[in-house]
């Protein structure tokens, strides 16, 4: 009996992970081009097709100020589902986008520029900027690209 229930223990500790696993992620590097300052984010979704990042102190220290002008969305080697929405969120809550980043296509990359109720125009940061990824599929990827000047 005590040998099945180690085998069990030991079969579980193998076959779970792989569930367990699909873990959201999202890395960001920042650099300097021209005028612009750059952020890129490279993501995988979470088994419910989502993802979630905040922007760190270091870069919310330098594009604080500055306005988001464009974004640039590219599918990943996994790519996500079609029509995968992205909002990047001010600490109101408000899409700083408005909205230009859903229903992003799963084999092009995308341009998007942030729309201002009936307009479109730079939209500054003031405080924070948090990244939300819905829709996108299982262990799925991409990268975000975001101007601001």
């Amino acid at each position: 009996m005590k040998k099945l229930i180690i085998i069990l223990a030991l079969l579980s500790a193998l076959i779970v992970p792989k569930y367990a696993l699909a873990v959201e992620s999202a890395t960001a590097t920042m650099f300097k081009a021209g005028e612009f300052t750059v952020v890129s984010i490279v993501w995988v979704s979470a088994a419910d097709g989502t993802c979630s990042y905040a922007f760190a102190a270091n870069i919310l220290k330098d594009i604080r100020g500055k306005s988001a002008y464009m974004a640039v969305t590219d599918p990943g080697a996994t790519a996500p589902t079609a029509n995968y929405d992205i909002v990047l969120n001010d600490e109101l809550s408000a899409d700083i986008f408005g909205g230009s980043l859903a229903n992003r296509h799963t084999t092009s990359s995308e341009q998007a520029v942030p729309a201002i109720g009936a307009g479109i125009g730079d939209r500054p940061v003031t405080k924070s900027v948090q990244m939300e990824i819905t829709n996108a599929g299982d262990t799925k990827g991409g990268t975000l690209v975001v101007l601001f000047h």
